[in-house]
């Protein structure tokens, strides 16, 4: 809701809406924006019934105006007491500069044992430009007592790698809390609710090395959780993760809980996929997809009239059975020019004449390909064959704009199951095939801007409460396991033999469980597993590791 300030009549001069452009926490901000008043307008964004259990009540505020030195925010803080109709108003004061500022503002007037019913901010004043603020925090806070949250049950914590690289690791975590000395109605059957211990949600942390700088890359109010990605800076890098529980009243933190995470062997890990533009691939899990492995892919894709041609060709599937190709040559073409491009499939049973066909071209160098304005083409109908696709072949022209970025571009090419809905340029393809060809694009002419680049920038503050916080809350080493679990030989018939184990699991492709194997085990029997491709879960401390098994 936007009102004239002070009254009920809808505002035009200010605009609020979230952004991905820019955030402080999370993904996310609030911006505020167009031309403020001397009146004002009201941006009312909470109706709550807060109740003020202490006394020195502030607001806290994170934002951003992008302006270069000493600028005024014209912006106000705004609250509105249960049962009465008048605003009451905090300045937010001037920024310093051009990048995220938190400010702290005392709520005068707001009282223990007041009700506050709304929350919002107040533009108001003459400002030079366009109004553009970005706003990523709002917290109010008092002296009200402290509630200490349940701490995490440090043997409880178990950190799954799911995927390790040279340069990245992902993980699956869970854990449980030490509920000892609260009051929880179903703990002795193992169920404990949050706010019984007083925990509002988590925070993940990482550092690199045992007294590196920590970072928060996580937040979540259940148990468990994914960090996909944690980039390494080198190749020595020493990961450790930590979880801590944030209390109910925001500001209180339990003891963080580090589990170191050993490095695998650099010389037998694969290494970081830098490529920048998104995945396409198959999804392994979608039924035929061993079919379409077989016998859907392109064997020929060439163009003409453009300054340097391509001809790609193939005479069988991917080796690799990701149903993704990337051509060895590079499409070189000016800006405004038409190429004419031809595409063949194989001529098989079950080919990619069962398939959707869309094509797609990064045109304004952003490495993404949006399909509202960058789709070259769209072939085949839903439900249906389109044989061409692997007969005569399909030509198709399409024009470069004049204003294409210059520079490295990408054209993609996705075909999909026509029963199933079409991914577009990203994610799992139903039985499908996706064909990358690098693209130069060349030329002086003006270009079409870049969406704005989403991704986190700069190094981020330290959580608050690590280090001499006043609520006594210290950063924990919790001394664990870290030497890596592996298992051998990978393709066998009879005997696996372990190394670093303490107990083991193994399952199929589709999660079933096959075989447990407890007791620090040196080697296990699998003779009598039926032939196929298993992952073997093994775990030493509080890590588990995976293997790919191949039983013949």
């Amino acid at each position: 809701l936007i009102y004239d300030a002070n009254t009920k009549t809808r505002s035009t001069a200010v605009d609020a809406e979230f952004t991905h452009e820019d955030a402080y926490t999370g993904g996310s901000a609030l911006r505020l924006s167009g031309e403020p008043t001397a009146k004002g307008s009201d941006v009312v964004l909470y109706r709550a019934k807060l109740n003020v259990s202490g006394g020195n009540a502030k607001a806290n505020v994170a934002l951003k105006s992008g302006v270069n030195g000493t600028n005024a925010s014209n912006l106000y803080v705004i609250l509105k007491k249960f049962n009465d109709d008048t605003w009451m108003e905090f300045p937010v004061g001037n920024l310093n500069g051009p990048t995220w500022e938190e400010k702290e503002i005392a709520l005068s007037g707001i009282n223990s044992g007041d009700i506050i019913e709304y929350i919002g901010f107040r533009v108001k004043g003459t400002y030079e430009g366009n109004y553009n603020m970005l706003i990523g925090k709002l917290a109010l806070t008092d002296d009200c007592a402290v509630k200490t949250p349940a701490p995490i049950d440090a043997e409880s914590i178990i950190v799954e790698v799911k995927e390790e690289t040279t340069q990245s690791l992902s993980v699956k975590l869970n854990w449980a809390v030490n509920a000892t000395g609260y009051n929880s109605d179903n703990a002795k059957y193992g169920l404990i609710y949050n706010d019984e211990v007083n925990i509002d949600h988590f925070q993940l942390m990482y550092k690199n090395g045992e007294n590196g700088k920590v970072s928060e890359i996580g937040r979540t109010s259940t148990w468990s959780a994914y960090l996909g990605n944690i980039m390494f800076e080198t190749a020595t890098d020493d990961p450790y993760i930590g979880i801590r529980s944030v209390s109910v009243d925001g500001k209180t933190y339990s003891p963080v809980e580090w589990i170191h995470i050993g490095r695998g062997n650099a010389s037998e890990l694969p290494a970081f996929n830098n490529d920048p533009y998104c995945e396409s691939t198959l999804n392994y899990n979608a039924e035929g997809a061993d079919i379409a492995i077989e016998v859907r892919y392109i064997e020929q894709f060439k163009t003409t009239g453009a300054v340097e041609d391509i001809n790609y060709t193939a005479d069988a599937p991917q080796a690799d059975g990701t149903q993704y190709a990337m051509c060895d040559q590079t499409l070189k073409v000016n800006q405004g020019q038409e190429v004419e491009l031809f595409f063949k499939a194989a001529d098989l049973d079950d080919g990619l004449k069962f398939c959707l066909g869309k094509a797609y071209i990064d045109l304004d160098g952003s490495k993404s390909h949006e399909p509202a304005t960058e789709t070259i083409f769209e072939l085949g109908t839903v439900k249906q064959g389109t044989p061409e696709f692997q007969t005569t072949g399909v030509t198709q022209k399409f024009t470069i704009p004049a204003d294409a970025k210059p520079g490295e571009s990408r054209l993609r090419l996705v075909f999909s199951d026509a029963w199933f809905a079409h991914p577009g340029p990203c994610g799992f393809t139903a039985k499908g095939f996706t064909l990358d060809i690098p693209v130069e694009i060349i030329g002086n002419n003006p270009s079409r801007e870049p969406a704005p680049d989403m991704h986190d920038q700069g190094e981020a503050d330290e959580p608050e409460g690590l280090n001499n916080n006043p609520d006594g809350v210290e950063n924990v080493w919790k001394d664990s396991e870290s030497v890596i679990s592996t298992m051998w030989p990978t393709t066998t018939e009879g005997t696996i033999y372990f190394n670093n184990v303490e107990k083991a699991w193994i399952y199929t492709t589709d999660g079933q469980l096959v075989k447990y194997v407890p007791n620090n085990p040196s080697s296990t029997d699998i003779s009598d597993i039926t032939p196929a491709i298993y992952v073997v879960k093994m775990q030493k401390g509080n890590i588990v590791r995976s293997q790919k098994l191949i039983k013949k």
